[in-house]
């Protein structure tokens, strides 16, 4: 048969609640100081704004198409990344071709991989003037 202590048994038990008692208020420290962990807002463009059109941007939305005159070489665009301070860079805004092209916007911030925004650019095409006024003025 065997007996039990109750000088030792109550000793076990009061550093068991003690013990509990430190981890609930270590985990409670720590779930407040950290917070829950909240969703990251979309990263990548906050804002995008091209001078003389109207784009309707959205931050969840990638593509967008711009159509340009025959005398428009190139998009002035103003773009607000959600990060101050993340690597932005863009890519065919330059010589536009009569017809299609396309501008890429890579942004790089520090907590995701790349994001990529797309400007499809349609350049009208350039209008030949054929009169005949032209046409006898260049035969005499």
């Amino acid at each position: 048969m065997f007996t039990i202590d109750m000088e030792k048994g109550f000793k076990v038990s009061f550093i068991v609640n003690i013990t509990l008692a430190v981890l609930l208020i270590v985990m409670t420290i720590l779930y407040f100081t950290k917070g829950v962990k909240k969703e990251v807002q979309n990263p990548g463009i906050q804002d995008m704004l091209i001078e003389n059109y109207e784009i309707d941007f959205n931050p969840e939305r990638y593509a967008y198409l711009v159509e340009v005159n025959n005398d428009v070489d190139y998009l002035d665009i103003t773009i607000v990344p959600y990060e101050k301070g993340a690597s932005v860079s863009v890519k065919g805004n330059e010589k536009f071709k009569e017809g299609y092209n396309q501008i890429v916007i890579e942004v790089q911030d520090t907590s995701t991989t790349p994001k990529y925004y797309y400007i499809d650019v349609i350049k009208a095409k350039v209008e030949e003037n054929n009169s005949t006024d032209d046409v006898n003025n260049v035969q005499k």
